[in-house]
């Protein structure tokens, strides 16, 4: 190395010496002005429980959740407590339904079927009766439109087109021999959809009709307005669309709308309101037909006409609501048990708290269904007060072969 090189190198080592010390005196200049200063006014001292370093705040929010409100103090055997509480609880054994009853698997072991996330929010279901291999699914979502799947899950196809309207709410087959091909589905939501919080729905456009096991659809122009941006009839909530299964000679389909359940015999071309109050439209509606024919409706207390009914046509109708019913009821959904069809399940939302509120089972005995004898009353309710949405928008359904196992779908649970 040359002297003009050292040279340069010493220079060199020699500003980055001074770099460093200037960095050094400016940071500690820098602190020395905060130290005078104290911590900035915004920021609360460390030992402040609005602090989000205090090493304390943790345990104070633990206080705070788990005292007792008469002492501000834990209970010093909560722990004890809690597990004598936990040792009473009722315990499901592999097999075994709650309390012992039963012997079909009931465990909550469920596998992952799709359709994926552009399905959207899944609020229709069926298996197509037509597939001796139960492997054919058709599913419907709230913003994503019809989907069909013939490898049980594995694999979907969206069956709705791109200029048909996707808010699905219901789906029904027609389950006659020599019919199975038909399908409905309805469209709208009138309460909780996603965008509900903010004052928004999924409003629909009436029923659209496939007759080629749901692998495309047309919509039904006698339910149509062709306006689904806004409320302005009540086709534009579907709750529920039903087919009677004992009617060999008539296409008879039934649809809970916005206020009115409408029944129809040529498979939807045209329809007539059997139940409801056209001037005063109850928001939440519900029907079922049962294995044999015999149809069950149900309208919310805002309505002119509200309550549970029974019909063994879709003509006559006769109330049925047990004594204990909610007086002030919201929307009830409604299954019969295909293994025993004169027992049939209600749960009952409040319309104002959104909360499931009444869980109770109806057994027709006799007659027009309307005798003290034909329901349980209180003995008959099930439970009450559990988190919302169940009853207001989930599907309610009985396993076939077993009338005391119930499936219901929801948004949340607590």
């Amino acid at each position: 190395m040359t002297s003009r090189q050292r040279s340069l190198t010493f220079l060199l080592l020699c500003a980055i010496v001074l770099v460093i010390v200037s960095s050094y005196q400016r940071r500690s200049s820098t602190n020395d002005s905060n130290l005078a200063l104290g911590p900035p006014a915004h920021q609360p001292a460390i030992e402040s429980p609005d602090h989000p370093d205090n090493p304390n705040a943790r345990w104070a929010w633990e206080v705070k959740r788990l005292a007792d409100p008469a002492t501000g103090r834990i209970p010093p055997d909560i722990r004890n407590q809690e597990l004598i509480f936990a040792a009473g609880l009722p315990r499901r054994m592999p097999g075994v339904a709650l309390g012992g009853v039963g012997s079909l698997d009931k465990s909550n072991e469920w596998t992952y079927r799709g359709p994926a996330n552009v399905g959207g929010r899944t609020r229709a279901l069926a298996v197509d009766v037509a597939d001796p291999d139960l492997q054919t699914l058709v599913a419907g979502g709230v913003s994503g439109g019809m989907w069909r799947s013939e490898d049980d899950g594995q694999t979907w196809m969206i069956t709705t087109g791109s200029s048909q309207l996707h808010a699905v709410s219901s789906v029904a087959q027609d389950t006659r021999p020599g019919h199975e091909n038909v399908w409905y589905y309805g469209t709208g939501e009138a309460r909780i959809a996603s965008p509900d919080w903010n004052g928004d729905k999924y409003w629909g456009d009436g029923l659209f009709k496939s007759t080629d096991g749901a692998r495309s659809w047309a919509q039904l122009a006698s339910t149509s307005s062709q306006t689904p941006q806004e409320f302005d009839q009540p086709w534009d909530a579907v709750w529920r669309v039903a087919v009677d299964p004992t009617n060999l000679d008539q296409d008879e389909v039934y649809a809970a709308t916005y206020g009115i359940i409408y029944r129809s015999i040529d498979g939807g071309e045209s329809w007539t309101a059997v139940l409801g109050d056209e001037n005063q439209l109850s928001q939440y509606t519900e029907v079922i037909v049962d294995p044999e024919g015999v149809v069950y409706a149900a309208l919310s207390t805002d309505g002119g006409e509200h309550g549970i009914f029974r019909s063994p046509d879709g003509l006559i109708w006769t109330e049925i609501g047990p004594a204990g019913l909610d007086p002030a009821h919201g929307r009830i959904t409604m299954a019969a048990a295909p293994s025993d069809p004169s027992i049939v399940y209600f749960l009952v939302a409040n319309p104002v708290s959104s909360y499931t509120r009444q869980f109770w089972r109806y057994d027709y005995l006799g007659g027009d269904g309307s005798g003290s004898n034909s329901r349980r009353g209180s003995n008959s309710r099930r439970g009450s007060n559990s988190r919302h949405r169940g009853a207001l928008l989930g599907k309610l359904c009985c396993q076939p072969v077993d009338a005391r196992l119930l499936l219901l779908n929801r948004l949340s649970v607590k």
